[in-house]
């Protein structure tokens, strides 16, 4: 609150709304779905969908439109199931081994990665050069030696660093929301695409997803216990 003069608000763009949910953006989103996936509660198949093409695909489009402009969405979205999968060549009775995958309703899924342009384009708009992790013609090395360096800087001026990371890609059951939009805010990403995102979390049971318990708990989120230790995502 004390800095809160110098945070812009950030107006919204319905025509860039619009881009996100062209047909365009469509097509290219459904050019990454894949035969043979698991499907999500709702038990529909995108891959389907990218078969059938024509007005099947634009069908769909329009319904999702209406959902986004009335922040309405189906309660099945919000119903995941996790499922615990073994790692290559590791022993099929070991199951602190295995890792979690989570199945989301296909149509949700589709929804988010048509969203997640503008995602980039703030990430890309915001995030300090000195960030190279996932970052395009970029590397891991890179980014490990920028953190190194960093680091070093900072204690010899005698200053703090600060290191925050929310990859909502892979590690969205224990993402806290109230975090999370205040670093879409402050990111500038569109307004009306953070509005999305809170609509598809509403409904979320009071302890979130069920069947998730650990050490390190969280008040908000997806989930409010969360695993840690044995490694989620």
């Amino acid at each position: 609150e004390v800095i809160q003069w110098a945070i812009p608000e950030v107006e919204g763009d319905s025509c860039l709304m619009d881009d996100l949910l062209s047909t365009e953006a469509l097509t290219k989103a459904l050019s990454r779905v894949q035969p043979g996936k698991a499907v999500g509660t709702d038990g529909f198949d995108v891959y389907l969908l990218k078969r059938a093409g024509g007005d099947t695909v634009e069908a769909w489009r329009q319904i999702v439109k209406g959902m986004v402009a009335d922040k309405d969405f189906p309660h099945e979205w919000n119903q995941w199931i996790a499922m615990l999968a073994m790692k290559p060549g590791e022993e099929p009775t070991n199951f602190e081994r295995r890792r979690d995958l989570w199945l989301i309703p296909g149509s949700q899924k589709l929804l988010t990665r048509m969203l997640t342009v503008e995602y980039d384009r703030a990430s890309q708009a915001t995030v300090p050069l000195s960030n190279a992790g996932f970052t395009a013609d970029r590397n891991a090395g890179e980014q490990t030696l920028a953190m190194r360096l960093a680091a070093e800087q900072c204690m010899k001026e005698r200053r703090t660093l600060y290191r925050g990371y929310c990859d909502y890609g892979t590690f969205f059951m224990s993402v806290v929301h109230n975090v999370q939009w205040e670093v879409e805010r402050r990111c500038k990403v569109l307004p009306e695409v953070t509005e999305v995102m809170k609509a598809l979390r509403i409904g979320i049971p009071e302890r979130g997803l069920p069947g998730l318990s650990g050490k390190y708990e969280t008040a908000a989120g997806l989930t409010k216990a969360v695993d840690i230790l044995k490694g989620l995502g």
